[in-house]
């Protein structure tokens, strides 16, 4: 499959990972369920535009010395920063840099961008313990079918789709986060918390309809 403009297939888009996190022990962030095969790239905040810090693919990233844990229990992988591939190799691969050396952003996540509908989790339900509230989303994501799933991606924290844990700093990066929920339902369910199939598949069709969104001119 092939995006309009860009002629990439999904696997070989790029997972922007944005941190203002300046700290010497700071590392591009992984999920546990972060795909093996996709490529991610951190990209310092800052008063005036920077050049990414480097990149690295989610199998090369999720390895067990960088494993951290969290202080919900759950665990995730921080990447050193030295440890990252050169953001010039994957320049040369992939996309362009704009005169600043900040990112021209047209090979990036190549998506209908759409807001969150309906305002995302119901705030009367951020009392619960993080754990418990994930666990409830597990069990609706055992319920979303893929072909007739509604999804949507928003801007939030990697480690917290939902914005509501308290992430300490070295590990509060963000990015496009993908959400989906079934037929009628009200419960919008992140991707990381869906089965692994339902998962891939859900990738699958977004992405084939960014392609065609693509085609049509529209984002």
């Amino acid at each position: 499959m092939t995006t309009h403009r860009t002629a990439m297939r999904w696997t070989e888009w790029v997972h922007v990972r944005n941190t203002e996190y300046a700290g010497a022990d700071l590392g591009l962030v992984l999920h546990p369920d972060d795909d093996a095969s996709e490529r991610f790239l951190l990209m310092q905040l800052g008063p005036r535009t920077l050049p990414p810090l480097g990149w690295i693919t989610g199998r090369d990233g999720k390895q067990a010395k960088y494993q951290v844990e969290l202080p919900s229990g759950q665990h995730a992988f921080v990447v050193p920063v030295k440890s990252l591939e050169s953001s010039h190799v994957l320049k040369m691969m992939m996309f362009g840099l704009n005169k600043g050396g900040g990112l021209t952003g047209s090979r990036f996540e190549r998506c209908p961008y759409q807001s969150w509908a309906n305002g995302g989790p119901p705030i009367d339900e951020c009392n619960f313990d993080v754990n418990e509230f994930r666990a409830i989303r597990k069990v609706e994501g055992q319920k979303i079918e893929p072909d007739s799933a509604t999804m949507i991606c928003k801007h939030a924290p990697t480690l917290d789709p939902y914005g509501i844990d308290d992430l300490p700093a070295r590990v509060t990066q963000s990015g496009r986060q993908y959400y989906a929920r079934a037929p009628g339902g009200e419960m919008w369910v992140s991707f990381y918390d869906l089965p692994a199939e339902t998962r891939s598949a859900l990738w699958s069709r977004y992405c084939e309809e960014a392609a065609q969104s693509e085609l049509n001119g529209s984002r």
